[in-house]
């Protein structure tokens, strides 16, 4: 059974049926582990979509000079891709394969900032020829986009990663931006801009940074009004104006998820009682961005938000099939499902992935139980300790909520486990946009010496 603080949550297009069971966009959860096996990704292509216009929606409310790039990190999926590009989102990549897929759905070159702090060659090359944004991280970045844009007689636009880190910050963000490897201070990034409007073929067009991922506070408010005040800077002194202001990402998943989460746990009431809104965060980055445009007579800049866990991780379920179930006098109950870290690498570092038993959604809550998944690994068999469910049997489906993020993206072949397939529903429909993985994808790019062949013919599946 659901929490009831957590079904609230949940949006209209998950729910429970007539059966009781999980339903996802009228679809139910179990019957979609029967046919299309387990562990199986399931995403709501209309959640995908919601996500997208709730924030354009907001955006367009305070600001007029806007653009939403989803970073594709979060998951490269692309069909899901496809989905965010007929809605108008841009791209933030982050290497020559994110760029490829981005052009590839068709997301505008004008619309893609390429990104990331030891950026290839090849990438470069690629970026400059479709035209796309470079973010530049470093002196000797602008260097190599200087030769490779002078190789090609193209031009490229630029815009300069910085890392505004101030006293009002509060003290984890500061020290994190402060320590990041990422951008520049602005002092450095200045010399950046001082060598970039004088080079030729290379047009420095805004500025970049990002502070952090599941922003709650004010920070990211704090971080645009510092780096506004360095563009005031670039104004006097340069006569540059800053035509784009990327404040990157970091928008939170507000539901149950995150680092240190655990069922019944403080941190989990925590997250709960926490209150996140959505128009108050973009409102307050918006104002930071006015007062100072009006304080030091700057033109008001487009602003790139880039967010990745925000349109992506409530579209995605996992869904697994209780395989084993372990009872010990003196121990806790365990139940095996056949997926673990390998599928949901976030679990790793303590995130929160909700587990609902999909075949019982609405059924009372029992017990208390402990997830493991299906690894030989002492420091991942627990996935989740003392959650409370309806009585499991063997074959039961069990899902995890909010994996749209992070999840496929990261998923491997550790221990000889093929990736899980995935599916895209849609209004009652149900597609497949990625096979599963067989057993011949673990072996098919590796090749065996003939010298280490033996004379005997190998074992044949």
């Amino acid at each position: 059974m659901l929490s009831k603080k957590y079904a609230g949550s949940l949006g209209e297009f998950l729910g429970v049926n007539e059966d009781g069971h999980l339903e996802i966009e009228g679809l139910d959860a179990v019957h979609l582990a029967e046919t299309y096996g387990t562990p199986l990704f399931v995403y709501s292509e209309r959640t995908i979509r919601s996500n997208y216009r709730r924030l354009y929606d907001i955006f367009k409310r305070f600001y007029s000079k806007f653009q939403i790039h989803f970073s594709v990190k979060a998951n490269i999926s692309p069909p899901l891709l496809r989905v965010l590009q007929t809605e108008g989102a841009g791209a933030d990549v982050g290497s020559f394969g994110e760029l490829y897929v981005a052009l590839l759905v068709g997301i505008d070159p004008s619309r893609i900032v390429c990104n990331g702090p030891n950026k290839s060659e090849e990438f470069i090359v690629e970026a400059v020829k479709s035209e796309s944004f470079l973010c530049v991280d470093n002196m000797d970045e602008l260097e190599l986009i200087e030769k490779v844009s002078k190789r090609l007689n193209k031009p490229v636009k630029i815009l300069v990663r910085v890392k505004p880190f101030s006293p009002k910050m509060t003290k984890d963000v500061y020290h994190h931006v402060r320590e990041s490897k990422f951008g520049m201070p602005f002092e450095v990034a200045y010399e950046v801009f001082k060598r970039a409007v004088k080079t030729e073929n290379v047009e420095p067009a805004g500025l970049h940074f990002h502070v952090g991922t599941q922003m709650l506070g004010a920070d990211k408010a704090v971080a645009a009004a510092e780096t506004m005040e360095f563009a005031s800077k670039l104004k006097e002194n340069l006569g540059l104006d800053v035509e784009f202001l990327d404040v990157g990402g970091g928008l939170p998943v507000t539901r149950p998820y995150g680092y240190g989460m655990g069922y019944g746990t403080d941190a989990w009431e925590e997250t709960l009682k926490r209150e996140f809104s959505l128009e108050k965060h973009i409102k307050d980055i918006v104002s930071a961005v006015r007062e100072k445009c009006e304080e030091h007579g700057l033109a008001e800049p487009t602003i790139i938000m880039e967010p990745g866990r925000y349109l992506l991780a409530t579209a995605g379920i996992l869904l697994c099939r209780v395989c084993k179930i372990k009872e010990e006098p003196g121990a806790a109950k365990r139940i095996m499902v056949d997926a673990s870290v390998n599928v949901m690498p976030y679990v790793r570092y303590k995130f929160y992935f909700h587990p609902v038993i999909a075949s019982k959604a609405a059924a009372p809550l029992e017990e208390k139980v402990w997830i493991c998944g299906n690894l030989c690994s002492w420091d991942f068999e627990n996935l989740y300790r003392d959650v409370e469910v309806p009585r499991v049997e063997r074959g039961d489906i069990l899902a995890f909520l909010d994996v749209g993020a992070y999840a496929e993206t990261w998923a491997d072949q550790w221990m000889g486990f093929p990736r899980p397939a995935a599916i895209l529903v849609n209004r009652g429909d149900a597609e497949i946009i990625r096979e599963r993985e067989t057993i011949q994808d673990l072996i098919a790019k590796y090749r065996i010496p003939s010298r280490l062949l033996a004379r005997r013919e190998s074992y044949k599946a």
